[in-house]
Formats: C-alpha cells, structure tokens, sequence
C-alpha cells in the first residue's frame, strides 16, 4: 500500500479530496512532535521511515498466524478504511440526533 494509494481510498470513501502529503520525514516528525513527545515523535518518525526504505510485506506463515491469534480472517486496508468511515458517520449521525 502506498501513500498514494491510501489517499485515493480515503478520497472516494470520504468524497473529498485527500492528498499524500509526500515523503518528507522531516515535516513529519516536526508535525508530530506538536502532540507527542520528542522521544515518540522521533520513533513514529523511524518506523515510517523503514517502511519506505524496506517495505513492510508479510513473510510465509504470517498471515496464518495473525488470523489464529485474531481469530477471524484479516481484513484489508480498504476494508478497515470502508468500515471507519461507516463508523464515523453513524457516529455523527448519533451526535447530531442528541
């Protein structure tokens, strides 16, 4: 999954424009030290950065035994994205209703 891509998904699902905001992590961790601590920000900031660097695909077994230790089927990220968003709105709609 790329940036790009989440923000497309996040885009048609919200029908809004969302824009990947690019590789700078920099920026990033700036932008994240202004509600985390310095320490977190910083670590947020490498675990990102390895992700771009190396990737982050699953090795032979892993699927498996998340879906044990979960005890259902994973889901994909255009699912989690489709469900938050169904999450979202049926919250708003209950905020709004009180």
């Amino acid at each position: 999954m790329s940036g790009p891509k989440a923000a497309s998904i996040w885009s048609r699902l919200l029908g809004k424009e969302i824009r990947y905001a690019g590789h700078d992590m920099d920026a990033f961790e700036e932008q994240m030290r202004k509600s985390a601590p310095s320490w977190s920000a910083f670590d947020i900031r490498m675990m990102f950065q390895g992700y771009l660097e190396r990737g982050f695909v699953a090795e032979t077994g892993d699927i498996e035994m998340l879906t044990k230790l979960l005890g259902h089927a994973l889901r994909s990220y255009e699912d989690f994205a489709a469900e938050t968003t169904a999450l979202g709105s049926s919250e708003c709609q209950q905020t709004l209703k009180t």
